[in-house]
């Protein structure tokens, strides 16, 4: 979206959904912008379905009705602009206000491509990596770059630490064990929402699950549930989530991360 502004010299300002509570605030952060500039919404599924609608109001009308402090209704311009959202959750968006969007489906990056950007990173820290330490960093990144320079970073600070020279996948392993991550990147809050759902052997529903966890709902909706169910280890119904066979496998064998993540490297030890 920046570059999009930056190419047409326009004016560019980006707010995460989390932001955006209100009108009020809709209107404080749109009254920045000049005429015809470029707003980029990040996590735009997390915007309140009143805000949702207002931000409709505003993008067919350019204004929106609000109560002002005097208790009367007030009509507010807000200036031309462009809208630029993104989301994993577009099924989170209400149905008119999403079909005002022109939608462009970005696909994961490759491999390959993690690798390079796991490479780049480290590079950049002036630590080379061993084809292993690539391969862990990029299979527990969740395929979300931005935490593969996350862990990049995070290994060479390992090796470093460790006065080495490489990035290897001995060092990786002892960062994602010092971080708690085990080998399909999941955390200690992952594994637990996947015991709760085991242990129950049946549906569950996000509010039996916050309780249970004492996860908040939203970091269950938006960070653990979507990961999970990429994996295939949960299932949502109607009813609420379940576990599935290969979930109940994978926290089978009763392991915390630390411990799993000792035995494999024993394992790898072993003659």
């Amino acid at each position: 979206a920046s570059i999009i502004a930056n190419e047409a010299g326009l004016p560019f300002f980006s707010v995460n959904a989390a932001s955006l509570k209100d009108v009020r605030s809709i209107l404080l952060y749109f009254s920045k912008l000049g005429r015809s500039g470029i707003v980029f919404i990040d996590e735009i599924h997390s915007l309140k379905k009143d805000v949702q609608t207002a931000l409709l109001s505003i993008m067919t009308d350019f204004s929106v009705r609000m109560v002002g402090d005097d208790g009367a209704q007030q009509v507010y311009d807000v200036p031309p602009f462009t809208l630029i959202g993104a989301t994993t959750q577009a099924g989170e968006l209400l149905k008119p206000f999403f079909n005002r969007f022109s939608v462009l489906e970005l696909e994961e990056y490759s491999q390959e491509e993690k690798r390079a950007l796991a490479r780049a990173k480290l590079e950049k820290l002036g630590l080379p990596a061993t084809d292993d330490a690539l391969s862990e960093i990029v299979r527990r990144c969740r395929g979300i770059p931005r935490t593969i320079g996350i862990f990049a970073k995070g290994a060479a600070d390992v090796a470093l630490a460790h006065d080495k020279t490489v990035v290897g996948k001995e060092e990786t392993d002892l960062y994602f064990e010092l971080q708690d991550i085990d080998k399909e990147g999941l955390t200690k809050s992952d594994l637990q929402l996947l015991k709760i759902l085991a242990e129950a052997d049946k549906p569950l529903a996000l509010i039996t699950l916050e309780s249970k966890s004492g996860i908040q709902r939203e970091d269950i909706e938006y960070r653990i549930e979507p990961y999970l169910l990429k994996l295939g280890f949960i299932e949502k119904t109607e009813r609420g989530r379940i576990v599935t066979q290969a979930g109940r496998e994978y926290v089978g064998s009763g392991f915390s991360v630390p411990e799993r993540a000792k035995n494999e490297r024993e394992n790898k030890e072993l003659p």
